[in-house]
């Protein structure tokens, strides 16, 4: 599928979609396009699928891991999956792209998607309000509304969805475990039932109409 894909891309669509003198040189620009406007595509999906209860059908399963973990970053439905990854196949098809670095950038996504969901919330200072790390992605694991963003914050401040993170706050999970088990409320393995922040549970996070 991707083949014909591609062939329809390249012979097919590339004369209608931009000019034959745009200049397909300029990895640069390639990048920074294909990253600003594929997280455009998924904030807008992200907020135009929640219309049609998909978040219940198809999201909710990612949201059992109110604490991400790396293992949580691809742990999804199928469907999910692909409507995540839709931005990426609908690029090309709209603005040239050299396919090796696609492919590198398609790769680096993947490793993206793993950083956001390891509980390394350190990000340089100057860049915190501008990137969307892990410590933005906890939060929409943790509240559901917030920090669609892939890579950066710019979609959801203009959306109205940006949050700022908890965890730089020292109100984060982590936070609240470390605390508990100072009062000695959690076990040593401190994932305790800690406001139902705990992986599994239901308390916080994706409100569906059968829970």
């Amino acid at each position: 599928m991707d083949l014909v894909l591609n062939v329809a891309d390249y012979y097919v669509l590339t004369p209608y979609v931009f000019p034959a003198s745009w200049p397909e040189a300029g990895a640069l620009r390639q990048i920074i396009s294909l990253l600003v406007l594929t997280n455009l595509g998924a904030t807008v999906l992200y907020l135009g699928l929640g219309a049609i209860n998909y978040f219940c059908l198809f999201h909710k399963p990612h949201h059992v891991w109110k604490i991400p973990s790396p293992f949580a970053s691809h742990a999804f439905h199928p469907v999910d999956g692909f409507m995540q990854g839709l931005p990426y196949h609908i690029y090309p098809f709209f603005f040239p792209l050299h396919k090796v670095l696609y492919l590198a950038l398609y790769i680096f996504v993947n490793i993206w998607t793993i950083s956001i969901h390891d509980g390394d919330y350190r990000v340089p200072g100057a860049l915190t309000k501008a990137i969307n790390g892990s410590a933005h992605h906890t939060d929409h694991h943790l509240f559901f509304d917030y920090n669609y963003g892939q890579y950066f914050t710019l979609w959801d401040r203009l959306g109205g969805s940006y949050r700022h993170p908890s965890a730089l706050m020292g109100k984060g999970p982590h936070d609240l475990i470390r605390k508990l088990q100072a009062e000695g409320k959690l076990g040593g393995g401190g994932m305790g039932k800690a406001e139902g922040q705990v992986n599994g549970g239901s308390q916080r996070g994706v409100a569906c109409k059968e829970e």
